[in-house]
């Protein structure tokens, strides 16, 4: 768990040169990835692709040591290691307090006027025809709640 401040229109460069920089280590912008699972995959983010309303998010390619409080201590340059596949990833567990606080982020986000009217556009394109495309289309609405 690693808590950055950044600008409601930050892109995702800025959100992980503000993670490199809490980290101690802003030379780790380099290796660092912010990653979406999609199936059973992850997907980096583009580096000039806009936050939006995404809150919380996943890093790769830089180890987050966790100590008994729950933060992320800063650490030196010389002890970085990265996680150079998804299967190296260290997995996290949630409470059930932050899991009942991602399902009301989520259902806010596909509740938003917004949304809605993006994913009844997504429904009447022509595209909307070929399963495949309209699912294509469909998931990256989707993930940008996520």
């Amino acid at each position: 768990h690693l808590d950055v401040d950044v600008s409601e229109v930050a892109t995702m460069g800025e959100v992980l040169a503000a993670a490199a920089k809490a980290l101690g280590k802003p030379e780790a912008i380099r290796s660092m990835r912010l990653v979406r699972k999609q199936g059973g995959n992850f997907i980096a983010f583009g580096r000039d692709e806009p936050l939006g309303r995404r809150r919380r998010l996943l890093i790769m390619g830089a180890e987050l040591k966790q100590m008994s409080n729950g933060m992320v201590p800063a650490t030196s340059a010389g002890d970085d290691q990265t996680a150079d596949s998804p299967a190296e990833a260290k997995s996290m567990s949630l409470s059930v307090e932050e899991g009942l606080e991602l399902q009301r982020e989520l259902l806010q986000g596909f509740s938003d006027e917004g949304f809605q009217q993006k994913l009844a556009q997504v429904h009447r394109a022509p595209s909307s025809n070929n399963p495949n495309k309209l699912r294509a289309e469909r998931q990256k609405l989707i993930l940008t709640v996520q």
